[in-house]
């Protein structure tokens, strides 16, 4: 094996549409998830639905389609390491949901924005830390990383939110530590490295150029 990519062995076409005409008007699966040796996840944007495909004999074969919120906009998920739950960022919603794994019951829906926000805003990206103890999420428009506590059964309480220093927070990371956050704003042009204090982003260290960024890989090699 050279790692040299083989003829496609299969092809899953979703079909339908969202409530919200300019965003789902044709289905938008938007992220593939491995989760263990053969399954995927699969959220769907523009039809409000995750999708649960196991691989076999290099075919998908869908276990289950789950109806989310109309109009919420799944765009990226995440488990937690430890606890029984799957967190599903709704782009379009600004929310985030809480559902039980592999049951995918829905526990839980949080908003990503404070109340008393008005303005334009959608998610973009969800972290959860490390050590499973917090969960974070990027607003594009409000401009902000809101980051939420952990409890016991993995629901998510107390929000607090840091401004990204710029606009357009399309993708962050923690280190592999779990003691930095980086944000990367594409409209602004500029990456933005934050202290984690206490498991949230507290003080900005460093504001650096970056023309357009979008996505960054940590390369923890040791030379």
């Amino acid at each position: 094996m050279d790692g040299r990519l083989q003829p496609m062995s299969d092809l899953r076409q979703h079909e339908g549409a969202g409530p919200l005409a300019a965003r789902q008007a044709s289905a938008h699966p938007h992220e593939v998830q491995q989760i263990g040796a053969t399954a995927l996840l699969v959220p769907d944007l523009g039809t409000d639905h995750l999708h649960i495909y196991d691989v076999a004999g290099h075919r998908l074969h869908e276990r289950r389609a789950v109806a989310l919120e109309p109009g919420s906009g799944p765009r990226h998920t995440k488990r937690h390491p430890s606890k029984p739950v799957l967190y599903v960022l709704g782009e379009l919603g600004n929310t985030v949901d809480v559902l039980s794994w592999p049951d995918l019951e829905p526990i839980q829906r949080v908003d990503t924005l404070p109340a008393d926000f008005e303005g334009e805003s959608t998610t973009a990206e969800i972290v959860v830390a490390p050590d499973g103890r917090f969960v974070h999420a990027s607003n594009r428009g409000h401009d902000s990383i809101v980051t939420f506590a952990v409890d016991e059964s993995g629901c998510l309480s107390a929000p607090s939110f840091v401004p990204t220093l710029g606009q357009h927070p399309r993708y962050f990371c923690l280190d592999p530590s779990g003691g930095w956050l980086l944000v990367l704003n594409q409209d602004s042009d500029n990456a933005v490295v934050y202290r984690i204090d206490g498991g949230r982003p507290s003080d900005a260290v460093c504001k650096a150029p970056a023309p357009t960024p979008v996505c960054l890989l940590w390369d923890d090699r040791q030379e």
